[in-house]
This record gives structure tokens, C-alpha cells and sequence, in this order.
């Protein structure tokens, strides 16, 4: 019998070893490592095969696949399959070669070819119920996978790949009542009942889900797998994580050693706000592995979110010495130091991360912004010129730089920065508004307006141009019913101060008093210096009759801006209004 044409096929990679073929008494030579790569000496076992036979250039194809000259191989194999056109082996052997080239159609078509020599290759029906599946042809891959089971019907895995191109296609009972008949034939299958468990979950049927995994841990309380998936099934349900939590516990009880776990439980931790359990877990690791980096950058990381500033420091620092060329960490090392009021040395470790990195613009963004802490604004301006002299991505370099030309008294600089950054990102909503808020601070409240309405047409929920609207009509009287509208819109997508002010201030204009006084006083709580919010405040309060409480916010005013004569009057008229 030609040995091509029995050879028993496994495996869907590219696996062109002599060793795996079946050919016990026959090893390859070694290779000359000192030749090009797409030259091979054929070992001399290989010589002594007469050539021109279809194992002599398979043997070939095998040599030249192990030196990485996979179209050399192909060349080869083509040169067997001439010789031995019946060899279904063969044509699967040039599509696994194919597939490992990347090139799907051809590798289709070998296998096709495989199927026409021998309709009844397990393997043949594996590879290309796989290559359906990959290329996302569900019904074909049902199809083969069908055919396969047909062949080989107690091959669990084929049962299981199956089921999963079955609910890809759509055909979820079929997937179900596939996997139950198995284990009816193979109840000790573990595994089927994994998948099944994972379909029910997937088809939306988690009491069933739940049962089977239960059911499975009852027969094999040890099945770690098991477990697992029931703590990920919990972990995802609502309502269930602290069972999904006691399970993950005990399985690191089991195995206290088990870093991924571990590691997967502090994430878990984390999400949901339980950082001092994500630490406990993080320091128990360490005692098993205090090598671990991962651990410790987020014991770090969770040492800034609690604001403990010299252990954030402490831990990064110490990881910065350990790799100085890890920029992310030594990012996150400015970050604390930068929190922690070590304005110069936050300076100087966001200035040693490389400009190629790509924690680069970030970093950049902090220096500027301690630059300008440090009054060195000049320096800040300069820094950030330099970054946008080349190429630029993200528009709030653009953003930023414009605000220090304006904190700086350069308003026609602040403008020229934005339009040239929306000259690159023309759509971009922060330097849209940016520029809006120039136009307001040089008085031009109509330009402003319009590039607020610009805005809105972009994003309607923008919350900041709704509330900028909203002030300016409350603040001309006009429009007050839109200018409701927008400012009931603003508040319910930014619950912030300013935008109860705004509310406030447009239910003033409109009479409504006790409701303008209800937000105005929740704006005063959250900006209790503000001058525009206690005037405002006042206002209210003078027009409901409230003169006491009107005289007393206009005195605090008076504190801060002594010389203000208009709000002198308006407590005057207080005052007056008091003893009549």
C-alpha cells in the first residue's frame, strides 16, 4: 500500500516533521545552519530515497517548511501530488501550508480537492468545517462538522465544535439537543457539560446554566474548571458577586499560589469600588511572588486613588529604579508626585519620559501644567509651541495652549491657536467651545452664540453650550422659554453649580421666584465665593421680599469687593425696604 495514500492526518497547523509522520525508522538530518536560509542540504537518509517518487518530494517539502521557505515547499508538495494524484494526504498537507501563508482560498480549495480523492477523510472534514467557521460560514461549517461527527460520533471535541457552529448559525435548540444526546452516550464527558452550561448562558437560559453547573460540581465538587465558569457566570449576573467572589476565594484557598486568579480577582475588586480588599489581595500576592511588577504597579495605582501620595510615590519610585525604561510607570510616578505637591520633582519625571514614547503628549501636558503652577507660563507657551511644530493628534494640546495664551492677556494668540487646531480637527467640540468662550470674553456674545449652536448641532447633549445659551438669553430677557428648556436639559446631563445658577437665573427673570431660589441656593453651596452667585442670590431674594436675606448676601459681596457701587445701592435699597 503507497504509505501516502494510509497516512492517518491529524491536526489542522502546519506540523511538516518527519517525527510526526508515522514514519518510524526515518529522521531528518540537520540542517547546514550556514547556508541561506532558502537553500537546504538534503540529509543523506533523504539522498538515498529515489527521486522523483511523490514521499521523496513530501520528505522535501518537510525540510524546506522547518527552514521557513514555505513556497519552496508548496513547490514540492505540488511535485508529490503529480506523481501521487490520489493522495487525499497530500492535498491537506499543501492546504495546511497555505493556511500558515495566510492564503484561505487556495487552502479551500486543496482541501476540496482532499475530499473529491477520499470523501470519507475525517480529517479532510475537520480542516474545512474549521476553515468555514474561521471565515464565518456558519451553515457550511455545520455542514462538515456534521460529517465529521458522523465518522468519528464518540470524538468529544468534534461534539463540541459542533454545538458552537450550530448556535453560530443561528440554530441554538439543535446546538442544545446536540450536546444533551451526547452525554446521554458519554456521561463522563466533563467537559460537554461545560459547554453545554456556556450555550444555556449564551442563549440567555442562566437557570438552566446554573443547574448545570451545580449538577457537574455535586458528581466532582474538585473540578476546577467548573468552578471557575460558575464564579464567571456569578461574577456577570446581577446581584451575584459576592458568590462569585466566595467562590474565587476558595479556589485561591485551594491554590494560594495562583497569580492569574488572583490577579483576576483584584480587577474584579476594583470595578467595584472594593479597594482596600484589591489591595489585601494584591500584598498576598507579593508574599508569594514580590517579584511580581503587575502587582505592584497596582498597589501603586490604587494607592493614588485613596490619596496616599508617599505610598503611591514610594512604590513607583521603586519600580522606576527597578526598570527606568518603563515610561508608563514612570508616568504614573508624576502623577503621585504631582498630587502630592512635589510640583519641581513631578517636573522633572514627566521631562525624562521619552519623546517617542507613548505616554510623550501626556506627559507633555503635565509639564505645561506645572509650569504655569510654578508661574513660568512663558515656559509652558514655548513647550507646547515646540510640540505642535510637528504633527499633532490630539486637539487638546490645541485646547490647552490656547488657555494659557488667555490666562496671559493674549487673546488674539488663545484664537489663532484654535483655529489653527480646527483647521486639523474642524468638528472638535473642545476647541469649538474654547473658541465660543473667547468670543464671550472679548464681548462678542453674538459670534459666541453662534459657534454654541454650532456646537449643539454637533453633540445637542452638550451640556456647557446648552448652559452658555440658556445664561446669555436670561441674561437679555429674551427667549426665556428655550432658555428653560436648556437650562432643565443642562442640569440633567451635569448636575454642577454654575448650571444651577443658570436655571436659577432664568427662573428668576421669569417671576418664579421660590423655584429661581431653590437652585440659586444649591449654586451658592457649591460656589460659596462665588460674587455672580450671591448677587444673583441677593437678587432673587430682594425680588420675593426676602430684604434680610437679600441685605446679608449683598454685605458678603461688599467683603470681598468693597468699592462696588451698584451693589452698595441695591443693599441701600434693602436696607431701606427693611424699615418701611
Amino acid at each position: 500500500m503507497n504509505p501516502l495514500r494510509s497516512f492517518r492526518h491529524f491536526g489542522l497547523v502546519l506540523v511538516l516533521l518527519l517525527g510526526g509522520c508515522g514514519w518510524s525508522g526515518f529522521k531528518p538530518g540537520p540542517i547546514d545552519q550556514a547556508a541561506p536560509s532558502a537553500v537546504v542540504e538534503i540529509p543523506s537518509s533523504l539522498a538515498d530515497r529515489p527521486a522523483g517518487t511523490a514521499f521523496y518530494y513530501f520528505s522535501l517539502a518537510n525540510l524546506l517548511a522547518t527552514d521557513g521557505d514555505l513556497d519552496g515547499s508548496l513547490a514540492a508538495l505540488e511535485k508529490a501530488r503529480k506523481l501521487d494524484p490520489g493522495s487525499s494526504f497530500l492535498s491537506l498537507a499543501v492546504a495546511e501550508v497555505y493556511l500558515r501563508q495566510g492564503e484561505e482560498e487556495p487552502a479551500l480549495r486543496a482541501v476540496e480537492d482532499a475530499l473529491a480523492t477520499d470523501p470519507a477523510s475525517l480529517d479532510a472534514h475537520v480542516m474545512l468545517a474549521r476553515l468555514h467557521f474561521n471565515r464565518k460560514e456558519y451553515a457550511a461549517a455545520v455542514a462538515e462538522f456534521r460529517a465529521a461527527v458522523a465518522l468519528a460520533p464518540d470524538d468529544e471535541n468534534l461534539q463540541l465544535q459542533l454545538a458552537v457552529a450550530l448556535s453560530k448559525n443561528g440554530e441554538a435548540g439543535a446546538a442544545i439537543d446536540s450536546l444533551k444526546a451526547f452525554i446521554i452516550a458519554h456521561p463522563e464527558v466533563e467537559t460537554s457539560y461545560l459547554a453545554l452550561a456556556r450555550l444555556y448562558q449564551e442563549t440567555g437560559l442562566r437557570g438552566r446554566a446554573e443547574s448545570t453547573y451545580l449538577q457537574l460540581l455535586k458528581e466532582r465538587p474538585d473540578l476546577r474548571e467548573a468552578k471557575l465558569d460558575l464564579a464567571r457566570f456569578y461574577e456577570s449576573a446581577p446581584g451575584s458577586l459576592d458568590q462569585a467572589l466566595e467562590i474565587y476565594r476558595q479556589l485561591l484557598a485551594e491554590d494560594p499560589a495562583d497569580s492569574r486568579l488572583r490577579h483576576h480577582l483584584v480587577a474584579v475588586l476594583i470595578s467595584v469600588g472594593k479597594l482596600g480588599a484589591a489591595r489585601d489581595e494584591l500584598e498576598a500576592l507579593l508574599q508569594f511572588d514580590p517579584e511580581d511588577l503587575e502587582a505592584r504597579r497596582k498597589l501603586g495605582l490604587i494607592a493614588i486613588e485613596q490619596e496616599r501620595w508617599p505610598a503611591a510615590v514610594a512604590l513607583f519610585r521603586g519600580l522606576v529604579e527597578e526598570q527606568p525604561d518603563f515610561d508608563q510607570v514612570r508616568y504614573y510616578l508624576g502623577v503621585a508626585l504631582e498630587r502630592q505637591g512635589d510640583l519641581p520633582a513631578a517636573l522633572d519625571t514627566f521631562a525624562a519620559i521619552a519623546d517617542d514614547s507613548t505616554f510623550a503628549d501626556d506627559a507633555l501636558m503635565h509639564r505645561a501644567y506645572l509650569l504655569d503652577s510654578l508661574d513660568r507660563s512663558g515656559e509652558a507657551i514655548d513647550l507646547l509651541e515646540t510640540r505642535l511644530k510637528s504633527p499633532a493628534d490630539r486637539p487638546d494640546i490645541f485646547v490647552f495652549l490656547s488657555s494659557l495664551y488667555g490666562a496671559t492677556g493674549q487673546e488674539p494668540a488663545a484664537l489663532e491657536i484654535v483655529d489653527r487646531g480646527l483647521a486639523v480637527f474642524p468638528d472638535n467640540l473642545q476647541l469649538l467651545y474654547q473658541r465660543g468662550i473667547l468670543f464671550e470674553k472679548k464681548g462678542q456674545h453674538d459670534q459666541a452664540a453662534e459657534v454654541m449652536k454650532q456646537i449643539l448641532h454637533l453633540d445637542p447633549k452638550h451640556a456647557e453650550a446648552l448652559n452658555y445659551l440658556a445664561y446669555r438669553w436670561a441674561e437679555r430677557d429674551e427667549n426665556l422659554e428655550q432658555a428653560l428648556a436648556y437650562a432643565r436639559r443642562a442640569l440633567a446631563l451635569s448636575d454642577l453649580p454654575h448650571i444651577h445658577d443658570t436655571l436659577g437665573w432664568v427662573l428668576y427673570q421669569r417671576g418664579e421666584y421660590d423655584a429661581a431660589l431653590r437652585h440659586l441656593q444649591k449654586a451658592a453651596d457649591g460656589l460659596p465665593g462665588d460674587e455672580v452667585v450671591l448677587e444673583h442670590l441677593a437678587d432673587v431674594c430682594q425680588a420675593a421680599g426676602l430684604y434680610d436675606l437679600a441685605a446679608l448676601y449683598y454685605r458678603r459681596i461688599l467683603e470681598k469687593d468693597p468699592e462696588n457701587r451698584a451693589i452698595k445701592q441695591k443693599l441701600e435699597k434693602s436696607l431701606q425696604q427693611l424699615k418701611e
